[in-house]
């Protein structure tokens, strides 16, 4: 089987913006078909890594690299196969939905006019695209700027705060749009949003970035499980919690009670035990147990402890 291959790679970029180091030896990729969500607090880097990616800004030092072509050797091959929205999409509001798309549509070589409709239907614009954008809401307004980003069959898209001023329908219209591109018709996206909570629903990976420094890059299973290798957070529901804690706590965890539920803090590599050990213990002690599960860590938790820990000097504290 053919090995798959990066749609979008960057290797050491590094970027200054009048003197000031903006980005420093970032390496990431992102696979076909995935959902990648680049996350970082205000002035962390983002914004320019996107600008360099899609050519809005020079490349200083490094390598970006998309469907495999070079971006200082064959920049237009791949802008051919990269398309994008920084903030909020322009466009012509005294024109129709299907007139702004035709107009850029003329910038590609090609593409037949029924293309406008068939990401019309994609987006869930169709029944409305005739009408003029000055009648359109923010959100139809951002799913026609997708509609154009996806005209000429981008393999990666990029989208930088795409949810900015949405409700909350329209954020979930969104999110059902771009899973449908990546994980059904194999678009690669690329995607900053400050919406921690919507991104937890949506992506399949996530980097971190810092103060220009890319701290992590991590799987949802894995931001699922972060919170140190030998660490793990459960909790224990009991009819007799205070026997339970007492157990619990000889055994070399930390808990604490919160109602009928125990939450439990085991460090296996200090003696602690994880929640099948902790289990068989209580079982033959003879202490009811009426419910288990793991705590499953948000990816807001994993960013908060990631950028919270985060210094230069330390990037050993989150795994890289």
């Amino acid at each position: 089987m053919e090995e798959m291959k990066p749609v979008l790679s960057i290797k050491n970029l590094t970027k200054h913006l009048s003197s000031k180091l903006i980005l420093n030896n970032i390496s990431l990729d992102v696979m076909p078909g995935e959902i990648f969500g680049f996350l970082g607090p205000n002035g962390s880097g983002k914004t320019t890594t996107i600008k360099v990616v899609l050519g809005l800004l020079s490349l200083e030092a490094g390598e970006v690299s998309v469907c495999g072509y070079d971006m200082r050797k064959e920049p237009m091959k791949a802008m051919n196969c990269v398309n994008g929205i920084i903030e909020n999409p322009e466009m012509y509001k005294y024109l129709t939905g299907k007139q702004n798309l035709m107009q850029y549509l003329r910038m590609y070589d090609g593409i037949p006019e029924s293309r406008c409709d068939e990401v019309a239907e994609i987006v869930g614009l169709s029944a409305r695209i005739n009408d003029k954008v000055g009648k359109y809401s923010l959100g139809m307004r951002q799913r026609l700027g997708l509609a154009q980003a996806m005209l000429n069959r981008p393999k990666l898209l990029i989208l930088d705060e795409p949810t900015n001023g949405l409700d909350p329908v329209g954020i979930k219209e969104l999110r059902d749009i771009l899973k449908r591109l990546s994980h059904i018709e194999g678009t690669a996206v690329f995607i900053s949003s400050h919406q921690l909570a919507e991104l937890d629903l949506m992506c399949d990976r996530v980097g971190i970035i810092d103060r220009g420094n890319l701290v992590a890059v991590k799987t949802m299973d894995e931001i699922r499980r972060l919170n140190g290798g030998s660490v793990s957070e459960y909790l224990i529901g009991t009819e007799e919690p205070g026997r339970a804690l007492e157990l619990i706590v000889a055994a070399g965890n930390t808990a604490v009670i919160e109602g009928n539920l125990i939450r439990v803090t085991a460090d296996t590599a200090k003696g602690g035990k994880a929640l099948p050990e902790m289990l068989r213990e209580l079982i033959l002690a003879d202490v009811r147990v009426t419910s288990a599960a793991p705590v499953r860590h948000s990816l807001e938790d994993a960013f908060l402890e990631i950028t919270g820990s985060y210094s230069p000097d330390k990037r050993k504290a989150v795994g890289i």
